[in-house]
């Protein structure tokens, strides 16, 4: 692989080091061959600020998830197992869902839990946006309203 980035020319050699090369402004070069590693560590150690807002997003899209499952799952009629041929199967999709979700959300709710009552906020999981969302982790402060 060879790429040009600005002044900088970045190369794979046949023994796989990588070399990059940038010319200064006399027109000289100035090179240095790293193994894929030492590149691999440097790139970590670079920090990325949006990192931080895109956990907090998919932490907060993840509880949302979880809870709309559950609310499908409390909505549902009593007797939609005795008008529905079919209802058993959605029931029991709909409840493994529920509980796919309920686990990958599991240690987001208990970190919310916390910062609320800490009175911190983590800056991976806002509070107040899912509670302006409705999307509290209490069932019993959700919303059945618009579902049905």
């Amino acid at each position: 692989m060879t790429a040009q980035f600005h002044d900088l020319n970045v190369e794979t050699l046949e023994d796989g080091t990588i070399r990059l090369e940038q010319r200064d402004y006399c027109g000289e070069s100035v090179i240095i061959d790293l193994h894929p590693i030492q590149a691999a560590f440097i790139a970590g150690g670079l920090p990325d600020s949006s990192v931080p807002e895109r956990i907090a997003t998919l932490e907060r899209r993840m509880l949302w998830m979880r809870d709309r499952f559950d609310e499908c799952y409390a909505a549902l009629p009593h007797d939609m197992y005795e008008r529905c041929a079919g209802a058993f199967e959605f029931g029991s999709w709909l409840q493994a869902s529920v509980d796919v979700a309920t686990e990958y959300c599991a240690d987001l709710t208990t970190r919310a839990h916390q910062s609320a009552e800490d009175g911190t906020l983590q800056q991976s999981v806002d509070v107040s946006i899912l509670n302006n969302a409705g999307c509290s982790s209490e069932p019993s402060q959700r919303h059945n309203a618009e579902l049905f």
